[in-house]
């Protein structure tokens, strides 16, 4: 019986990990290799990477929050992200955002 539930344990857990590998992660779009590609200049990069980082300290502190509940965190981080998003497409200028939309679709289709 022993024997059993520990087969049984082992499968859950293979299958799980198994599942947890086959959804990919996705890569955050504000990374040095997509600004370039966008063709963002580098002073407006390093604005960028202030307000990412910046952003992600905020995100941690609430994750770590242990007052707020799960969907108060979810929707405090979700806040948090759009809040990010719209200070970075503030420092772009028309074309640069157009360039954004273009390829996070792309990325998109790609997934």
């Amino acid at each position: 019986m022993k024997q059993f539930f520990m087969l049984m344990l082992a499968t859950v857990f293979t299958g799980t990990m198994l599942q947890a590998q086959a959804q990919p992660k996705q890569k955050p779009f504000w990374v040095k290799e997509n600004m370039d590609t966008i063709g963002i200049k580098p002073e407006v990069q390093e604005k960028i990477t202030v307000i990412k980082d910046k952003a992600n300290e905020e995100i941690k502190l609430v994750r770590k929050d242990e007052k707020l509940g799960e969907e108060e965190k979810k929707a405090k981080v979700k806040a948090l992200n759009k809040k990010k998003e719209d200070d970075i497409m503030a420092l772009l200028s028309p074309d640069v955002k157009q360039k954004v939309k273009e390829l996070k679709k792309k990325l998109k289709e790609d997934n």
